[in-house]
């Protein structure tokens, strides 16, 4: 069997902190220590602590009096929180700190008299958390994009009530594009996160997998793709970096520091130059750039090529130029952009790496 890892991967900080918490409270009040809802949806995890002494439990009527318990990473309704201060249990808060912007999101846009949207799954964890923040009835779960259409029509006493919504961090950008299109043509004064709601690290490690050509290439061979049945319109976008060696030295640094962003952030990792991870990350672009060219050529598809540098330069010109391809009729105005979220790889350690790398390239020929 071969595997095939793809970076970045492992666990978010979020996880990591609510992790050591149980870890932690193990050593400090020892065994048991119960646990409200897996910490985290990692079965290898999970069995680990459970051998440690953690015990996991659905609702805090299967814990003690007196136990100590840890609320997971999903986060918990605040009825739930008033029921532990109740019965006196030693409450620890492992909720990711990002559940708790949502959370506080929440409570807001309802004291500011919103009605209030949540994107999400059923019966996930974070999202009974995230509804049991308001009174029930006071937050709508929509989780697909026909739910929209089933909305009930504002009430003779709610008409003109503004609307927002929320959304649940582990979603994909890509699961909640539609729905947010189909939320912001039923509601026009649609009010959203002044932040992304969705976790950045999930986002990146969901991306990862789907721009590895070794992941996505041997799928294709034995199912193949019919794209027919994502349900919409497909465009191809080949998004792709004109200065590769540029990628190359952050794909290197990130790997080796496990900073995928915000590079020369105070506190973060001082790198070590690794001329032998930035040719492996341009060999391994270049495999996967070729192997994109054979699956497009095969295909017959004939992708919109949108370069990150132009996007950078004139991010308006490329969207507009991408939504014609999708919808030649279609009228863009520069407030459907949104505000951009962009940031540069790139200081002066990158620099110095690229000169010093340059300069040994020239040498080995």
């Amino acid at each position: 069997m071969r595997v095939v890892l793809a970076e970045p991967r492992g666990f978010c900080a979020g996880v990591e902190r609510a992790i050591a918490i149980v870890e932690r409270a193990l050593e400090k009040f020892g065994d048991p220590v119960y646990v409200r809802n897996e910490i985290v949806h990692n079965r290898w995890v999970v069995e680990a602590l459970r051998r440690q002494g953690a015990v996991f439990v659905r609702e805090l009527s299967e814990v003690p009096a007196g136990a100590t318990v840890i609320f997971s990473a999903h986060g918990v309704a605040k009825a739930v929180v008033a029921e532990g201060r109740q019965r006196a249990l030693r409450v620890l808060d492992a909720t990711c700190p990002l559940v708790s912007k949502v959370h506080r999101e929440a409570d807001r846009l309802d004291r500011a008299g919103y009605r209030v949207i949540l994107i999400g799954h059923p019966g996930h964890p974070e999202v009974d958390g995230t509804l049991g923040q308001l009174p029930p009835g006071r937050m709508t779960l929509v989780s697909r994009q026909t739910d929209v259409a089933d909305l009930p029509e504002p009430t003779p006493l709610s008409t003109g009530q503004p609307t927002a919504y929320i959304t649940q961090t582990t979603l994909s950008l890509d699961e909640t594009a539609h729905i947010v299109a189909a939320l912001q043509q039923r509601f026009p004064d649609l009010v959203g996160p002044a932040r992304e709601d969705i976790c950045y690290a999930t986002q990146n490690r969901q991306n990862a997998v789907k721009a590895h050509w070794a992941h996505f290439e041997p799928l294709v061979a034995r199912n193949g793709l019919d794209v027919g049945l994502w349900g919409v319109p497909v465009v191809w976008v080949w998004l792709d970096r004109e200065d590769r060696l540029g990628q190359a030295i952050s794909f290197a640094r990130a790997k080796q520091s496990g900073e995928w962003a915000d590079f020369g952030r105070e506190g973060g990792t001082v790198p070590t130059y690794d001329a032998v991870a930035i040719r492996s990350a341009l060999e391994a672009m270049e495999l996967g750039r070729q192997g994109w060219e054979r699956y497009f050529a095969d295909e017959g598809i004939s992708p919109i090529a949108v370069s990150y540098e132009a996007f950078v330069a004139d991010r308006e010109a490329v969207v507009r130029r991408i939504i014609e391809a999708v919808d030649p009729g279609a009228v863009l105005a520069a407030t459907d952009l949104g505000r951009s979220t962009l940031r540069r790889q790139s200081d002066g350690i990158s620099a110095e790496w690229r000169v010093r790398f340059e300069a040994e390239e020239a040498g080995n020929r």
